[in-house]
């Protein structure tokens, strides 16, 4: 229940309390009076009617009786009355209304009354009957009389009474909604606007004041306090958010050095492979040149070693071109084909592999759907993962397995090794920066953590399975596109 709802329920239930003690009172006092009324008025009538008998004489005589009961009906109060004499303890009936007959509740009370010499009121709420003794001038008879039901005293509950619930009724309610309505203004009010005050708050909102009306009680102060509250909070969250902003700036930006720091790591790594391979044909070429400049040659061996010039030449050409493909440029994310990227990334070891006797088998079908994303980016965390997979396997005996598979709207990219494995510990560790189970000197422990980092910043997720002495299964899972068409019209 609301706290309006109890207030009023509240001050209802006390009022009503109140009122119906005050109504139970008039009550009472309404009662008691009518009982005091009533006992005067038979005293009253008994004087009269006890007059009336020393002025009419002694009721044995039957023209004395005739005047009595003259003068009864006369007295218009009554609707029945029975007069009696006692002899020797029995009643007798000297005189009686039409209708008016003697029970034995009335002949208990008469006796009573003659024996105490005092009125007696009985009766109820409608018909009252008087017994008292009235002395003659011989002899002292008893009478009942019936008083008439428009001469009774009112009920309890009589017209001044009910004029006092009335009002007593009316001040309650004015009372409830004066209550309520000084409350409202003064409390509930104030209370609705902290509580809405408070419901913006907890939704961010921290712009709108709650208003105070230049209030100086304790519910202003406390109107007061929560706006200064809403103020600081306010202030604090603008502070948080401008700390936030910085600390992704600095994120983003270690981010871009780790890519980098990782990318020379990469680069140092296939440095001695690479001058390997353009070595080779700079000897040859070399060689040839030296031939070529003796003048010494034929025809035919002159056109031999030119083909040997050019054939190295191609051979250093395709070299810089991986390495060009392997510079740093503007991410844009595209559609990007996965056998293609998957290919390039394989041909960076192509001479690692090729001298330790270890095999890539690149399964990875030409026409699988192309993923959406930066080449670059991708090539850079499919090569971080196949180089920890062939540092991972025996040499001679290692082999690695590029496979894919179609699930939904992704495209999963799964690196499979028969390499050492990682324990339960290292797996839980793998993700972490820096972390490396290598030598000191041969591994800087970020291949993984960035090859997770480019994935998910490309709305993918990394998933890695090991179990140590068996090898390792990292897949890539990444968002599928469609790689756009050639050309175009015009």
């Amino acid at each position: 229940m609301s706290l309006r709802g109890r207030m009023i329920g509240g001050v209802t239930g006390v009022m009503l309390l109140v009122w119906a003690l005050v109504t139970i009172n008039l009550m009472i006092g309404s009662y008691a009076r009518q009982k005091e009324n009533v006992s005067n008025n038979a005293q009253l009538l008994g004087f009269v009617v006890e007059a009336w008998i020393g002025v009419v004489g002694d009721l044995s005589d039957p023209v004395n009786r005739v005047e009595f009961q003259r003068r009864l009906t006369r007295l218009g109060l009554l609707e029945g009355w029975v007069v009696v004499s006692q002899k020797n303890g029995a009643l007798s009936v000297q005189l009686n209304s039409a209708d008016s007959a003697l029970s034995a509740e009335d002949e208990r009370h008469l006796k009573s009354a003659l024996v105490e010499k005092r009125v007696i009121v009985a009766g109820d709420g409608q018909r009252q009957l008087v017994y008292m003794p009235l002395a003659g001038p011989s002899e002292v008879y008893g009478a009942r009389l019936n008083l008439r039901p428009e001469y009774m005293t009112s009920s309890p509950l009589t017209s001044t009474l009910w004029a006092s619930v009335a009002i007593l009724g009316l001040g309650t309610f004015t009372l409830v909604m004066l209550t309520y309505i000084l409350l409202n203004r003064l409390v509930l009010a104030p209370l609705t606007s902290i509580v809405e005050g408070s419901r913006r708050v907890s939704e961010g909102d921290y712009s709108r004041r709650i208003p105070a009306a230049a209030r100086t009680d304790e519910v202003g102060t406390m109107i007061q306090a929560f706006n200064s509250m809403m103020e600081k909070l306010d202030a604090y969250h603008q502070t948080l958010q401008s700390d936030i902003r910085k600390a992704r700036e600095r994120i983003t930006d270690t981010e871009r050095k780790l890519f980098h720091a990782q990318r020379l790591s990469t680069t140092g790594t296939l440095a001695a492979g690479i001058a390997h391979e353009i070595n080779n044909p700079l000897g040859g070429m070399m060689n040839a040149a030296e031939a070529l400049k003796s003048g010494k040659l034929d025809a035919a061996k002159q056109a031999q070693y030119l083909e040997l010039i050019a054939d190295g030449l191609n051979r250093v050409k395709a070299i810089v071109q991986k390495i060009l493909h392997f510079r740093p440029q503007a991410f844009q994310p595209a559609p990007v084909p996965v056998r293609e990227t998957v290919d390039r990334a394989v041909s960076f070891l192509d001479h690692k592999t090729s001298k330790l006797g270890i095999e890539i088998l690149n399964e990875v079908a030409p026409e699988v759907e192309p993923v959406i994303g930066d080449a670059l980016e991708l090539q850079q965390a499919i090569l971080n993962i196949l180089m920890n997979a062939v540092d991972a396997v025996e040499p001679g005996k290692g082999r690695i397995r590029v496979s894919h598979r179609r699930e939904g709207g992704r495209v999963r990219i799964i690196i499979e090794d028969n390499g050492m494995g990682m324990s339960a510990e290292e797996l839980e560790r793998c993700m972490d920066p820096f972390y490396t189970t290598k030598d000191a000197g041969e591994g800087s422990g970020l291949g993984l953590p960035v090859a997770a980092s480019i994935v998910e910043n490309h709305g993918g997720r990394l998933q890695v399975r090991s179990e140590k002495g068996t090898g390792t299964t990292v897949t890539l899972e990444l968002p599928a596109g469609e790689v756009p068409a050639a050309g175009g019209g015009g």
